[in-house]
């Protein structure tokens, strides 16, 4: 073996590479590389000021800096809180990651009322807390009938659970607006759904709560290749929403420097 092959295969043994063993040291292989350097970060130093439901060690006097969040080995989230739910017992290897809206209430009841084989790796309070309920290595029904073109590859891909890590974001969206008026710091926008239907009420995501999605979704990007990120409604458009016209794409794509 040369140098990049043990590198490669060093890299892989440890959980950060899915690439071919080959020698060529190229992007996949960088992003490995960044992805193994970053699970070097002491645990005290992690989840900072992203919110204190399900983080540990949160303390808002001190600054995180963009890539505290680690994703170990395992595909789970080093220092924030984890609530199981079944897998499918298919192992996955991302090249995507869907944002959802859960339209309703709080993390904790959207991952209590989850149907059996349904759910997401990765659930956000809209106080910033995070809460991770299966590994990156395991897919999970977050997606259901849904269809996407990769960017990358030109490849039309069905069943987007196969492919893809999933995000649940605590939000009425257009479903659990009666309980969500009654919360403290509600807001909201009229607006009409890029998918079509009437103008209608959608609630604002606080910012706590996108910062931590952009803190998520940065130590994503460090631990796996990804080739898009897409909305619910953009891969299911017929039966989806989510989500929604209130989530601040532009600003979330400036954030995390990712534009597929």
């Amino acid at each position: 073996m040369n140098p990049t092959q043990i590198a490669q295969t060093f890299l892989k043994t440890a959980g950060f590479y899915t690439g071919q063993v080959d020698g060529q040291w190229g992007p996949l292989s960088e992003h490995a590389a960044a992805a193994w350097q970053a699970s070097l970060v002491p645990a005290p130093a992690l989840v900072l000021s992203v919110g204190s439901v399900g983080s540990v060690g949160s303390d808002p006097s001190v600054p995180s800096a963009p890539g505290s969040l680690v994703i170990g080995a395992d595909g789970w989230l080093v220092g924030v809180r984890r609530k199981p739910l079944p897998a499918s017992g298919r192992t996955l290897s991302p090249i995507g990651l869907i944002m959802h809206a859960t339209c309703g209430d709080t993390v904790d009841s959207s991952i209590d009322g989850e149907p059996s084989g349904v759910g997401a790796h990765f659930y956000v309070e809209r106080d910033g807390g995070i809460t991770q309920a299966c590994s990156c290595l395991m897919q999970i029904g977050h997606a259901g009938f849904s269809t996407w073109k990769d960017p990358v590859t030109g490849d039309q891909l069905h069943n987007l659970n196969s492919y893809t890590l999933g995000i649940e974001i605590a939000n009425a969206e257009d479903e659990a607006l009666a309980w969500a008026r009654k919360q403290p710091g509600f807001t909201s926008i009229q607006a009409r759904h890029p998918n079509g239907g009437p103008v209608q009420e959608w609630e604002c995501y606080p910012a706590a709560q996108i910062a931590a999605v952009i803190a998520l979704t940065q130590a994503i990007i460090v631990r796996f290749p990804l080739h898009f990120i897409a909305g619910h409604e953009q891969i299911a458009p017929d039966r989806r929403n989510d989500p929604g016209p209130a989530f601040p794409w532009e600003e979330f794509r400036k954030a995390v420097n990712f534009f597929a």
